[in-house]
């Protein structure tokens, strides 16, 4: 019994100095652990307080993208307006410098007929002038030769007379001049 007594007592020194151990074990793992868990904690707590400026830079970036959003839209339709607005502004002028155009060819027809009427009219006058100073020498007794009347003076070829038309000609797309022509004809008057 003996024997016993002192195997009982030996399993009992390393049963308690195995419990020591793991008490002394636990000890330094719960501290190592406890260590770690408020490492981790202020890591958590960084990070998350660093996850809430991130959520609130994005919700900002979010709404400046769409006021920027808002703008280009606007800015958008505010550039079709313009462009449509002075393409018809373009269109109206355009089509006023034709008009012009065509008064202007007119005018220079009219004045080049004027021409020809005057020469027309300043040869009657010439030759009525002529024929009255003819009459007023007769009547005056100048003389009593006759002259026979002064041949008709040659006839100068009317002047040839055109009217020029000119067309612009404009290829659009999406309200924007994209080419431009001027077509010109010439037509006898």
């Amino acid at each position: 019994m003996k024997v016993l007594a002192e195997i009982r007592d030996q399993y009992e020194d390393v049963t308690e100095q195995n419990r020591r151990e793991a008490e002394t074990w636990h000890k330094e793992k719960c501290e190592s652990i406890t260590q770690e868990v408020a490492f981790s904690t202020e890591a958590i707590q960084a990070g998350q307080v660093k996850i809430v400026e991130l959520k609130r830079l994005v919700q900002g970036l979010q709404i400046e993208l769409q006021s920027l959003l808002s703008m280009k839209v606007a800015l958008e339709g505010t550039l079709a307006e313009t462009e449509t607005r002075y393409g018809a502004e373009l269109a109206r002028l355009q089509g006023l410098i034709a008009s012009r155009e065509a008064d202007l060819v007119q005018l220079r027809t009219e004045a080049q007929h004027q021409d020809v009427d005057h020469k027309k009219l300043l040869d009657i006058k010439s030759r009525l002038e002529q024929e009255i100073a003819t009459y007023r020498r007769l009547l005056d007794g100048d003389g009593p030769e006759i002259k026979s009347p002064s041949p008709k003076p040659p006839t100068t070829p009317e002047p040839f007379s055109s009217r020029r038309v000119k067309t612009v000609i404009e290829e659009l797309v999406d309200g924007k001049v994209v080419s431009s022509r001027v077509e010109e004809q010439e037509h006898p008057v």
